[in-house]
């Protein structure tokens, strides 16, 4: 008899156990998400169907890898004059302040119902929840779904780490292009680069995609600064937008010593303004800096000796003096690909001396003679790549015009001294710096 007693009471605790099972799980179709924290996981793509009514609310879940575009597609909840529906986004960690919220109503001015809406926002990488509810005397089916286009940064941003401080900049490299996103949540990015040698930097950045408001408060331009290691601030930019929405928009940084610095970009915006008219408004970008390639070259002068060394088309020597070259020496200023710059000088009671490269002398010292032309080339791979350009200044000629590529600049024959040169690096059949008119005058 106990144990018959014992069974029933088994059986009842078993079946009250499965009902109450049924009564939290349900059909899987119907599972409740009227809070934040029963909210239901949306895959991007996919459209999801309910049921809202008045001081209802429903809960999706959605998590981003990368900062980028959400695309909410609304349909089916506003249907009379009276109704409202809202869409509210709010992040992880903040489940009181939405990040975005829409309104969904009658179009009076139309004659009907407005039931389907398409937006857009900006997010950092992170998880997000969709909430839906409406004001509305019936309850409303609606469907909805969540598509996203990641920004491709190269360095993944959150609301918690951005790179808005110098402690959180990411390293780069030379030579390299980085993507990022200035939104009205970020309005900065900071990046870190050292210089193991004294370098001029050229730096490339390009709008890749931006939104621009009429009123002009949102992202008018950018402002560009490269900081020293203790995050102060030594040159400083404004680009324009209509400077850099087509090509890259480029800016050099010379004689920039060994060390640590970071790379600011700011974008203009107003917070309040740009904040209620939705906070899409973003500006992606791409930058990369450069170790700028060139020439360097210094002379060897009557009375004077070496001369500073200079580089890309500067002069070299001396002008209104009377006094001779002697010697010169040529190196390649961070040269990308294989390859020499190899020079030569016709000298007095010389001749065509024969070729030199890589900073050794071309031309004599101490000797009293004068240089009266010179040669310049390029060897390998760089040859290809650059052409290199030349003049001198001759003693009653002037300037001469401008050789290239192994071709003489200068004279010979007419015992005229050489005061002054120039050399420039030149991209492969790039813009020559003048003309070639008299680059070289023998006497016959």
């Amino acid at each position: 008899m106990k144990t018959k007693s014992f069974k029933r009471i088994i059986a009842v605790f078993m079946a009250l156990f499965m009902l109450m099972g049924m009564i939290a799980v349900g059909n899987p179709a119907q599972v409740k998400a009227d809070t934040i924290y029963q909210a239901s996981s949306m895959e991007f793509g996919k459209m999801y169907t309910g049921y809202i009514s008045k001081g209802d609310y429903k809960f999706y879940k959605i998590s981003l890898p990368k900062s980028g575009y959400i695309y909410w597609e609304v349909a089916d909840i506003a249907v009379t004059g009276t109704d409202y529906s809202y869409i509210e986004v709010y992040r992880e960690g903040d489940v009181v302040n939405p990040i975005e919220k829409y309104e969904l109503t009658y179009n009076s001015n139309l004659g009907y119902k407005v039931n389907s809406g398409n937006w857009k926002t900006w997010v950092f990488a992170g998880n997000y929840y969709i909430k839906i509810s409406a004001d509305c005397a019936t309850s409303k089916s609606y469907t909805i779904r969540t598509l996203y286009k990641s920004s491709d940064e190269s360095f993944t941003e959150s609301y918690d780490s951005n790179y808005t401080y110098i402690s959180e900049a990411p390293s780069i490299k030379e030579n390299t292009f980085y993507k990022g996103a200035i939104v009205w949540q970020d309005l900065a990015d900071i990046y870190k680069f050292k210089i193991s040698k004294k370098s001029t930097l050229k730096f490339l950045l390009q709008d890749l995609e931006s939104e621009y408001w009429t009123a002009g408060f949102v992202y008018n331009y950018m402002n560009v600064s490269i900081l020293n290691g203790k995050g102060e601030e030594l040159k400083s930019y404004r680009i324009d937008a209509d400077k850099c929405s087509y090509s890259p928009y480029s800016f050099v940084c010379e004689d920039m010593d060994p060390g640590t610095y970071y790379f600011k970009i700011e974008g203009s915006v107003d917070h309040t303004y740009a904040f209620y008219q939705g906070n899409s408004r973003r500006v992606l970008y791409k930058f990369k800096y450069s170790p700028v390639v060139g020439v360097s070259y210094k002379t060897f002068v009557q009375k004077k000796g070496w001369q500073k060394e200079v580089a890309d088309g500067a002069f070299s020597g001396t002008s209104g003096q009377a006094l001779r070259l002697e010697a010169f020496r040529v190196k390649l200023i961070n040269p990308p690909y294989e390859g020499s710059v190899m020079y030569n000088a016709y000298v007095q009671k010389i001749g065509w001396q024969g070729w030199k490269s890589n900073g050794q002398t071309a031309g004599t010292t101490n000797k009293g003679y004068r240089m009266e032309a010179i040669k310049v080339k390029l060897s390998k791979t760089m040859a290809t790549k650059y052409d290199v350009y030349y003049r001198v200044y001759s003693q009653k000629f002037g300037w001469s015009g401008w050789a290239k590529n192994g071709n003489a600049a200068g004279s010979a024959g007419y015992g005229y001294r050489l005061e002054g040169m120039q050399v420039k690096l030149v991209t492969k059949n790039g813009t020559a710096p003048g003309s070639a008119k008299n680059a070289y005058r023998q006497k016959k």
